[in-house]
């Protein structure tokens, strides 16, 4: 079941797209001094094991690594997709019991 996030009453979508971090990016920080946890994958995993990880580590990405090399991006919406492209599959296949 989905439940609806709340909003503080004074509080209206301008604020919230135009909140600024709680820490300020220096203008010439490097990438790696932001994005120190940083969770990856090689292509030759499954997406079982990328939808595995995602959620242990909830979150909605994975960076896929060849030889220490980034090579792209898996995302939440990506499995979405893939499951989707199944015409015939069944939503009860699907539920957790």
């Amino acid at each position: 079941m989905m439940k609806e996030m709340k909003l503080p009453k004074d509080t209206d979508s301008h604020e919230i797209a135009n909140t600024k971090p709680k820490q300020p990016i220096a203008q010439h920080q490097e990438i790696r001094e932001i994005m120190r946890h940083i969770t990856t994958i090689t292509p030759e995993s499954t997406l079982y094991e990328a939808d595995r990880l995602m959620g242990e580590k909830h979150i909605g990405s994975l960076i896929v690594m060849k030889y220490e090399t980034p090579v792209g991006i898996i995302t939440e919406r990506d499995l979405l997709r893939k499951v989707a492209d199944e015409e015939n599959l069944l939503i009860k296949r699907l539920l957790i019991s």
